[in-house]
């Protein structure tokens, strides 16, 4: 209450909005006492006046129906702990060149603020005021970033780092400050998307309720299905000073399969037997599983070829969890021994799609019809809510300025 008075104590300010705001604070306090969660918020009118704050003039920009975007890296901690400080700061002026320049490729867009390994954009800033738009670059560009995640590992030469972003149509006020310059923004909004971006899993897309019915109403009218991204399942949870929330998880496609615990040979032999060009594979099962659960994969295949039971089994019992809590992958398993399939599907049931006993002869034809299978399936399934926000392989890389009136409507 004493900052308040301090702020609105100016002779510019009109002595009676200075006292009605006085006021509202005893009531804030009051209620705040009592514990009670909902209050109603300041007004601001105050902000139609010049706000004055130690005699100076607080320069301010009231932006309602942004798009607010929140990026974080993972694994950033450990990243640092075993580099020198002149790699790190390397490392990131690279990274922030990347970022900069994936924003130039869509309008309206500006990044606020790199602190640390977070990163906040807004779409909308002193642009234009059309909600729909601003959501829709902000979600393209997001879209850019996972798609672009190795040119990300590449800069910090780590597979183990990854990328959360938060997404959410936002009504902010941002002021600039002084010692240091900078300029910062508020609002309860800012707080969720921060909350969304903490909370995703490593490479994905977390956008809240609210941003998804306005980017879902303008893309059903005018553009066509999109071919990037799978929507995970909804998610209604309650966030520390925010309370609860309802948002989704969209998981980038990848148009291959992955292959867990492969080497190189085994992995390219394979590849061979689907007829398959492009996979991922990792023989490090960390990174397998950070793929697990990070993409959505044409299909896995588990090699449990030459390893123990009790290995094969902790290996299973990890994607288990994993495949519990998030996006339905069809996961194949690949074995050479009958006991230790009976073991899998008396402690896994219904937890794999399908068995492949190698030293079956006819495992290479049934390995490559069960791809092809889930090829198909892969390339023309599309959920109700699924993201609209190209359609066929359309890019933004070439064309920033996206006229959804020249797409064939859905």
């Amino acid at each position: 209450m004493n900052a308040i008075k301090k702020m609105f104590s100016g002779n510019d300010i009109d002595e009676k909005i200075r006292l009605e705001l006085v006021e509202k604070s005893k009531l804030f306090e009051t209620q705040n006492n009592l514990g009670k969660t909902k209050t109603n918020r300041l007004s601001t009118n105050f902000f139609e006046n010049d706000m004055n704050y130690n005699d100076e003039i607080v320069n301010f920009d009231v932006m309602n129906n942004v798009c607010l975007c929140m990026i974080d890296i993972v694994g950033f901690s450990s990243w640092c702990s075993n580099q020198i400080p002149y790699v790190i700061a390397k490392s990131m002026l690279e990274y922030n060149t990347f970022i900069c320049d994936a924003i130039k490729k869509y309008p309206q867009l500006k990044k606020i603020e790199l602190v640390g390994d977070s990163c906040m954009i807004i779409s909308g800033y002193h642009g234009t005021s059309d909600y729909t738009v601003n959501c829709l670059n902000c979600i393209r560009f997001a879209v850019y970033i996972l798609k672009n995640i190795p040119s990300i590992q590449n800069i910090f030469k780590s597979k183990y780092v990854g990328i959360r972003i938060g997404v959410h149509l936002s009504d902010v006020i941002g002021v600039y400050v002084d010692e240091p310059q900078k300029y910062q923004m508020f609002g309860n909004d800012i707080n969720i998307c921060s909350r969304l971006e903490s909370s995703t899993k490593p490479n994905t897309l977390h956008i809240s309720e609210k941003t998804l019915m306005v980017v879902q109403d303008m893309c059903n009218s005018r553009c066509g299905p999109c071919t990037k991204c799978v929507k995970g399942d909804c998610i209604k949870q309650e966030y520390k000073g925010v309370g609860t929330k309802t948002s989704y998880i969209y998981y980038l496609k990848r148009e291959k399969p992955l292959f867990v615990n492969f080497d190189i040979k085994s992995a390219q032999i394979f590849a061979k037997c689907l007829n398959c060009k492009y996979y991922d594979f990792e023989y490090d099962n960390e990174l397998s599983k950070m793929n697990f659960q990070s993409y959505k994969y044409i299909c896995v295949y588990i090699n449990l070829i030459n390893i123990d039971i009790d290995t094969s089994i902790k290996l299973l019992e990890n994607i288990q969890k994993i495949k519990k809590s998030t996006i339905n992958q069809y996961v194949i398993l690949l074995f050479q021994d009958n006991e230790l399939l009976t073991i899998i599907k008396n402690r896994f049931p219904l937890t794999f799609d399908n068995y492949l006993n190698v030293t079956d002869e006819t495992h290479y034809n049934t390995c490559n019809q069960i791809y092809n299978n889930c090829k198909s399936s892969f390339d023309n399934k599309r959920g109700s809510l699924d993201l609209n926000i190209y359609e066929n392989d359309y890019e933004f890389e070439n064309d920033y300025e996206f006229d959804c009136q020249k797409k064939t409507k859905l």
